[in-house]
């Protein structure tokens, strides 16, 4: 009777990296501590320690890494993990039909050699002002699926918005949070 469904939207034209990176840097300008702000690819994270572990040649002060992080369900307190950037869409016997979009991210500061000074997990949602179209159990097919709830194409624009603005609210939160404003201000 109970199910979740999970499934991935692929969305390169939106930019998200590209924003996630625009939002630090811009966060980091406006603090008044640092002029320059470089960007690499390529690290990995050494999951015993939470350490980086950077490409060769790679000069830095210190490393921003931004992950997603898992987190149990906070808007309607049930098992399911909210994980990354996504959407949640619940129903419950025709009473309850409910979409909200959140952001799991965690932000972390290393040092130029990738060891971990300090990290920030954050989740951030917001209800959509738009309804999934349901799978539905009337939906099932003889093979025992359930289609995937629908996000209609003339929503996908308010739910670009609503991603960035979570995108942008987690990212400054763990630059905050993480210690990093405080550096280069002598805290």
């Amino acid at each position: 009777i109970f199910h979740n469904q999970y499934g991935t939207l692929t969305v390169p034209e939106w930019g998200l990296d590209e924003f996630a990176i625009s939002v630090v840097r811009s966060s980091m300008k406006n603090s008044g501590s640092y002029a320059d702000v470089s960007v690499f690819y390529g690290a990995s994270r050494n999951n015993s320690d939470g350490s980086l572990i950077l490409p060769e040649g790679t000069q830095a002060d210190f490393i921003v890494a931004i992950d997603s992080w898992s987190h149990r369900d906070p808007i309607f307190n049930t098992n399911a993990e909210v994980k990354g950037l996504g959407v949640f869409h619940r129903t419950f016997f025709g009473a309850l039909n409910k979409t909200f979009v959140f952001a799991g991210l965690q932000v972390s500061l290393h040092d130029s050699s990738g060891k971990l000074i300090g990290q920030h997990p954050e989740v951030a949602y917001q209800e959509a002002p738009f309804t999934m179209r349901s799978g539905g159990d009337i939906n099932w097919d003889w093979n025992g699926r359930n289609p995937a709830p629908i996000i209609e194409q003339a929503d996908m624009a308010s739910l670009k918005e609503i991603v960035r603005l979570l995108l942008r609210k987690t990212v400054e939160k763990g630059l905050d949070d993480s210690g990093l404003r405080c550096i280069g201000r002598g805290g």
